[in-house]
């Protein structure tokens, strides 16, 4: 019983597997499985019809007496023959459509895993997203996809060998159950005798799926510091961690291709060794009509053809198959982390809170620690600190990103997670401290795929960004094509166009994490001007170390060792606030009263 409910359970997760790539089953199994069956029992009876032809073509005779099971039928040669190339002709049409219709889910299959890996990632949370590694998505897009597909593919093309196996072994029961009840049990063994070499290229499998993504990993890295590879010239120190990462796949890489290539070589030795058994029965036992002999030899070798192909496809599964089981893994993990929405909306003009809020990304260590504060609609508020001070992880807690371990998040008086997600991201934006454009036009960039987003927002809000008369003065205007890695669009001109996306949608609440931190002047005082000009109409957070910029807010929260050290105004900072003053001092600026 334990045996057969092993059986089962592996049978469960095969379909369900199966399901993940294909879709629905039943449906399509049935299809593929009807059209491999009619192909079946037109090979058989092409194989039955071609021994006897040739074996009555050998005595001389005109005719022959074809026998299969209680059918028994005399016809002439030429008869035979129409009939046989008729079968034929319809076994070639059932495999062609049979070929397109695996085809065309083995095509359907890879996008659909493409969809719903992609999908899954998206509705993730930040926590989960932020710790793939560099190149761990588009790794599972490409190549994972692909394999596991492969998989799909594997499965659906099994179908035909396996219907046209069982077929043949039926007509050679016909023929001579003996032997056939003999080749099928020899087929069985040697599918067992072969089995643990399926589980060794399983695992090697398993080996070239992680070293695959730890080697996509390194190479989006270095791709990511190439700039920096050729100022401090570390080409070769990179070309050696590659290197270690290509040796890491490609020993795994080598067992699987080897055990997938030589296990077909050996069942093929095996089933050859069979025939001849079986021939050595027949010999045995005394077989008279030699037509049959020769339908049955015919029967037995395509369909020990079959077994090989069965078990050729059994060793690629177990190839592919950690990938598809990869795939399910990562679709699961980010589906369990999707962040819980409310369903209120956002208050309009509301205040914000954080009450005694506590964070941290592991048991070891607190990155925020009991911190609270309460801001008025339409302040302007500095954030600022040491490194490690905790202002990366407020700036994602304000944003949503992550939610606290302790304490309450209050938009209006709301916990902001009864604030339904859709609704917050509309009245919400964030310009980070790298700039990052798509490869589109300048209105594609500012819009942002957000359909409500009219052109006259997108004018309104690249004027307020202070970037409109750049934009103009450029081929094409709003048309003209920019990109992240395009040298026409300077690194101040990026910044301010992704000030605009912010922008565009009106916001209620926007955070600017180093808005002007390496910007030339002329950058800078623009969007000083922005940021002057947006003061009291929209809340703002702005995590920032140049007093220019904190010049503009109305107070300032000081971050220790993550915990609000003071949070007041800058003239009173300047006075009595030791990190501030420290800081002033350092930049030789002192804030602006206004």
């Amino acid at each position: 019983m334990s045996a057969l409910g092993t059986g089962l359970r592996r049978f469960a997760s095969a379909r369900a597997k199966a399901e993940f790539a294909l879709g629905p089953l039943p449906r399509q199994m049935a299809v593929l499985g009807s059209l491999a069956v009619l192909a079946g029992f037109f090979e058989a009876g092409v194989l039955a019809l071609m021994a006897q032809v040739a074996y009555s073509m050998a005595q001389g005779h005109g005719g022959a007496d074809v026998e299969i099971g209680f059918v028994k039928v005399h016809a002439a040669v030429p008869w035979l023959l129409a009939a046989a190339a008729l079968l034929a002709a319809l076994r070639l049409g059932m495999q062609w459509f049979l070929a397109w219709r695996t085809a065309r889910m083995n095509a359907r299959a890879q996008s659909r895993l493409m969809r719903k890996l992609f999908h899954a990632y998206t509705r993730a949370s930040w926590s989960v997203q932020s710790r793939d590694g560099e190149g761990h998505l588009q790794e599972m897009m490409a190549s994972h996809t692909r394999s596991a597909t492969q998989a799909a593919m594997i499965v659906a093309g099994a179908i035909s060998p396996f219907a046209s196996f069982l077929i043949l072994v039926a007509s050679a029961v016909v023929l001579s159950p003996l032997i056939a009840l003999t080749v099928a049990v020899a087929a069985v063994g040697i599918f067992l005798v072969l089995r643990p070499f399926g589980r060794a290229t399983r695992k090697q499998a398993a080996l070239h799926s992680s070293g695959s993504l730890a080697l996509a990993d390194g190479v989006g890295e270095a791709v990511r510091l190439t700039e920096e590879m050729h100022v401090y010239g570390t080409a070769t120190q990179h070309r050696a961690r590659v290197d270690r990462l290509v040796e890491r796949v490609e020993q795994p890489y080598f067992r699987t291709q080897f055990l997938s290539m030589s296990v077909p070589a050996l069942h093929q030795g095996l089933a050859l060794i069979l025939v001849i058994l079986g021939l050595a029965v027949l010999y045995a036992v005394g077989a008279e009509d030699l037509g049959a002999l020769g339908a049955i030899v015919l029967i037995l070798v395509r369909a020990l053809s079959y077994g090989q192909q069965l078990q050729t496809a059994y060793q690629k599964l177990n190839d592919v198959a950690p990938f598809l089981d990869r795939i399910q893994k990562e679709v699961r993990r980010y589906d369990d982390s999707v962040q819980r929405s409310g369903d209120l909306p956002v208050p309009p003009r509301a205040d914000i809170a954080f009450e005694r809020v506590s964070f941290s990304y592991d048991e070891r260590q607190t990155v925020l620690e009991d911190v609270s504060f309460h801001v008025e609609a339409g302040e302007t508020i500095g954030i600022v600190g040491l490194s490690g001070a905790g202002k990366s992880t407020l700036v994602q807690l304000l944003l949503r990103l992550r939610e606290p371990d302790a304490g309450r998040y209050l938009v209006g008086g709301i916990d902001v997670r009864e604030i339904a997600l859709e609704a917050w991201q509309q009245r919400v934006a964030y310009v980070s401290q790298e700039p990052r454009l798509l490869n589109g036009t300048v209105a594609e960039n500012i819009r942002y795929f957000r359909e409500e987003v009219t052109d006259e927002d997108i004018e309104r809000a690249a004027r307020l960004a202070h970037i409109h008369d750049e934009v103009m003065a450029w081929p094409g205007g709003y048309e003209h094509r920019v990109g992240q890695r395009l040298d026409a669009v300077s690194g101040g001109q990026r910044q301010r166009l992704c000030l605009a996306r912010a922008l565009a949608g009106r916001p209620e609440i926007l955070v600017l994490d180093e808005p002007t931190s390496a910007l030339d002047p002329h950058s800078e005082v623009a969007i000083q001007r922005s940021l002057e000009g947006l003061r009291g109409s929209v809340t703002m957070f702005i995590v920032a170390h140049r007093m220019s910029t904190l010049s503009s807010c109305d107070r300032i929260m000081v971050l220790e060792d993550g915990r609000v050290a003071a949070f007041d105004t800058p003239a009173n900072l300047e006075r009595v606030e030791g990190y501030y003053r420290a800081t002033l001092a350092l930049a030789g600026a002192a804030p602006d009263p206004a």
